[in-house]
């Protein structure tokens, strides 16, 4: 390889379509890029249906856009999503399209994002990070739900731009930036603190290897030492569940005796955290701290129209999360994102772990020719991203809450850290190995790894006959392999070893992304409604939006408007309490009614039927709908290495493991496993011979 020139390895993105053309390939991929990110985070957005969480982000998000309040509930997170999807209805309506547009646009702001970090990426690392994030299934598919993890990420993103920035300018903007977007973190979900820690031990031990190595500096002259600071005397006052639930109280009891004790603590640690963050600066700690709670308050509190929203967030929110990891909550086993990760993001992952490998082998040598030439020192940002990937790896594992809506916070620093080891794959001369042809290296690889394993598996057994068709067809392939052996070879000793090396891991790399478009695709487009895929957890089924449909039909024939008399149980509350937000004559009861129920329609939850049943009158026609359904995990729960190289080498059971690795096929009907969370529907005969006719009447019969 040539001498290292960063001018001259993005020469080729840089170089006009053709000659007096100002376009170049790098604008042209770029916006290739945006309209495959802006198509699949907005496209059909309203067609899926509504999960169980979902519905409840939705519906407390329209409850505040039409003037009935907001008040902050930890088991629901933070209030930042509420506030944004309500903006949202206020713009454009509620709709289930518009419920997810706010994570939506947030969505496609991640995937963009990377190119922010070209400084220290490079440009073709950022250019392969965005690439990866735009065809990333679980980036893909977690952006078009109503959710919280999106946001956060993309606050995590922006937060560390600014901390590399200030690393290098030390600029108070930035300062105040990061005091900003911390305060829109910790709004968001309680997951950002374990961001916050790994960005926090890291700038710590950032700052103690330099300080360490140059004695004569005071402290205050680290940008590193700044920015423990801000985060710890931010962070402090929030954090007053620890020690409330290791002195043996509970951080999420609400009674006297537990807010008094809970506001001490509080008021202790901010004590602290006043005087700690006066003696670090006295001038900029004030407004780092105002822009903070400028935030915190107003957001927790609805704007002030919901005083207690303040306890709840600075005790409640990291408290609920602590006592959650006793529960278990989902019970996944020790290595559940090892599996989602595998099935998803193999290719971040690979890359990810060879880039470790490289800049541990390596360094980087853009770092290294800036810093000769011109004299600066680039912020660590491959270091910080291998420990981001370390970090989250380890805390969500160790974790005893796991859900599939998590992995987005695995794969945030993957995708960057796999973007900057395939912008170095990239970084050659391109013109030379045109020259010599070597690009066909690249497709001609796998092709040659695909016909080696046909010729392997096709081969003749011994001793067996075979017939003339098969026997030439074997012959052909060894022909066909034998031209690509050859071809192979020639292009390889033309670029020589290095390169040689370099085209076989871009042509991996290239199989590997054709297969991850196929699973985004997949779990985002043709399984969406389905619980084939494990990126969801409760996912709402079609049947929902279905019954809804057919809910208005009828009762704007009837009535002309949404007065339908309906009852639902509280077991159906969820997600019928969105679905059925505009109907004007509901009403709901909690376990066993206590009247008799008259009205038009009757939405029951199946655990709860037999005790609803002699409360239902005899002039009703009964259909059953599926309600909710999971994935299936009993292909996982119980696997042990041991078992899973024993389904390896068994044949059956190796077939059904590819069925549901490859194509989502479990083996059963999906009825199987869905945990039977289904509703049964009652409805009024002469209404249902109104809305379906006397034959053929949807639904499943029980």
């Amino acid at each position: 390889m040539h001498a290292y020139d960063p001018q001259d390895l993005t020469e080729p993105l840089n170089r006009p379509l053709c000659a007096g053309r100002r376009v170049t390939w790098e604008t042209v991929l770029l916006v290739l890029l945006v309209i495959l990110v802006v198509g699949t985070r907005l496209w059909d957005l309203g067609s899926r249906g509504y999960e169980h969480d979902e519905s409840i982000h939705a519906w407390e998000s329209w409850k505040l856009a039409t003037g009935q309040g907001y008040v902050h509930d930890p088991p629901y997170h933070g209030p930042f999503l509420y506030h944004l999807t309500a903006f949202v209805y206020l713009l454009f309506g509620d709709s289930d399209a518009t419920a997810r547009l706010g994570p939506a646009l947030f969505g496609i702001a991640l995937a963009l994002l990377p190119w922010s970090l070209r400084k220290w990426l490079g440009r073709k690392g950022a250019l392969a990070s965005m690439a990866l994030m735009a065809i990333s299934p679980v980036v893909m598919c977690r952006s078009r739900f109503v959710w919280h993890d999106v946001p956060g990420s993309v606050v995590n993103l922006l937060l560390l731009l600014v901390v590399l920035r200030y690393l290098e300018g030390r600029r108070n903007r930035d300062l105040y930036a990061a005091a900003g977007l911390i305060a829109l973190g910790v709004c968001i979900k309680a997951t950002a603190n374990i961001t916050y820690a790994i960005f926090g031990t890291f700038l710590l031990s950032l700052f103690l290897w330099q300080w360490l190595r140059d004695r004569s500096q005071p402290w205050r002259a680290f940008p590193a030492f700044d920015l423990c600071m801000l985060l710890g005397t931010l962070i402090l006052p929030t954090a007053a569940a620890f020690p409330i639930k290791l002195l043996g109280h509970n951080p999420i009891a609400y009674d006297s005796s537990a807010l008094l004790f809970s506001g001490g603590v509080f008021l202790v640690m901010l004590g602290a955290a006043i005087a700690i963050g006066l003696w670090w600066d006295r001038q900029r700690f004030p407004i780092c701290a105002a822009l903070f709670w400028g935030i915190y308050i107003p957001l927790y509190t609805t704007f002030f129209t919901n005083l207690q929203g303040f306890g709840t967030g600075v005790v409640g929110m990291l408290g609920y999360w602590l006592v959650q990891q006793g529960v278990r909550r989902g019970n996944q086993p020790w290595f559940y994102y090892f599996m989602l990760l595998g099935l998803y993001e193999f290719l971040p992952v690979v890359l990810a772990v060879g880039s470790a490998l490289l800049y541990a082998l390596r360094g980087d040598p853009r770092a290294r020719a800036e810093r000769a030439a011109t004299g600066r020192v680039r912020a660590p940002i491959v270091p910080l991203l291998i420990y981001w990937c370390v970090g989250v790896l380890v805390i969500y594992t160790w974790a005893g809450e796991k859900m599939p809506w998590l992995t987005l916070h695995l794969v945030l620093p993957m995708h960057l850290l796999a973007g900057w080891g395939l912008g170095r794959l990239l970084e050659t001369d391109w013109v030379r190995l045109r020259a010599l042809r070597g690009q066909w290296l690249v497709p001609a690889a796998p092709a040659l790894a695909y016909v080696f394993a046909r010729a392997v598996l096709d081969r003749p057994a011994v001793g067996v006959p075979l017939d003339a068709v098969r026997m030439l067809g074997w012959v052909a392939t060894l022909v066909v392999l034998g031209g690509l052996v050859a071809l192979a070879t020639l292009l390889w000793r033309r670029v020589g070893v290095r390169e040689g090396w370099r085209l076989v891991c871009l042509s991996c790399v290239a199989v590997l992304a054709a297969l991850t478009v196929r699973f985004a695709w997949m779990a985002t487009f043709v399984n969406a409604d389905y619980a084939t895929e494990f990126l969801v957890y409760a996912a709402g089924t079609p049947d929902t939006a279905l019954v809804t449909r057919e809910l208005e039909t009828l009762s704007h024939r009837l009535h002309g408007d949404l007065s339908l008399k309906l009852a639902f149980d509280n077991e159906s509350w969820w997600p019928f309490s969105w679905y059925l937000r505009d109907f004007t004559n509901t009403y709901t009861y909690s376990g066993t009614p206590d009247a008799p129920l008259d009205a038009d329609v009757l939405i029951i939850n199946v655990k709860s039927e037999e005790a609803a049943k002699p409360y239902v009158g005899i002039g009703y026609d009964r259909r059953q709908y599926r309600m909710l359904w999971w994935p299936n995990e009993d292909w996982y729960r119980p696997m042990t290495l041991k078992s899973l190289w024993a389904d390896l080498r068994d044949p059956v059971a190796r077939r059904a493991l590819w069925d549901v690795v490859y194509y989502r096929k479990h083996g059963q009907p999906t009825t199987e496993w869905y945990n039977g969370n289904s509703i049964a529907l009652y409805l009024r005969k002469d209404l249902g011979q109104r809305l379906w006719g006397m034959e053929d009447a949807p639904g499943v019969q029980p």
